[in-house]
């Protein structure tokens, strides 16, 4: 959804999507990008909500 916000206007937080692991096994994030996600952040998987279950 995040993209799709993105594409249609909406404002989302700055946020770094990454390749599945299985696709790409080392995760390369430059001192920049580090930078944008400032501290604290949240580490999400996308094939969920990441809500907890009910």
């Amino acid at each position: 959804m995040h993209l799709e916000f993105l594409t249609n206007g909406i404002e989302v937080p700055f946020t770094i999507i990454i390749s599945p692991y299985y696709k790409k096994k080392e995760v390369e994030l430059t001192l920049s990008d580090l930078a944008h996600l400032g501290r604290p952040f949240i580490i999400k998987p996308a094939n969920t909500t990441g809500e907890e279950p009910a």
